[in-house]
């Protein structure tokens, strides 16, 4: 790895840095089981629900990346005026009068 990824790497992972409370966080699934306690307890049926199943969409990350990187030259010529140009704007160049002798 370059000097170069590592400071980039390094500086992503202080940005998304944060410092751990526990309190922050509430354990729904503790809460959950101890429902379920308690309606046992109470004499209620427990029904178990079914969850959905979780998307599981795959990325191609390397053709996320390809993309990316085409938005972000698009974004740059649409910036600077370029790559919309045709050939002969291209060439065309400025011509000098000659001065009369």
């Amino acid at each position: 790895m370059s000097s170069k990824e590592v400071a980039t790497a390094q500086a992503l992972v202080d940005a998304m840095a944060m410092r751990f409370d526990p309190g922050d966080f509430k354990d729904e699934y503790e809460e959950a089981v101890e429902d379920i306690v308690k309606a046992k307890v109470a004499g209620r049926e427990v029904v178990e629900v079914e969850e959905p199943e979780a998307e599981t969409t795959v990325v191609d990350l390397m053709s996320a990346l390809k993309a990316s990187v085409e938005r972000a030259k698009e974004g740059e010529e649409a910036a600077t005026g370029r790559g919309k140009r045709t050939a002969a704007e291209r060439k065309r160049t400025t011509t000098r009068r000659r001065k009369s002798a």
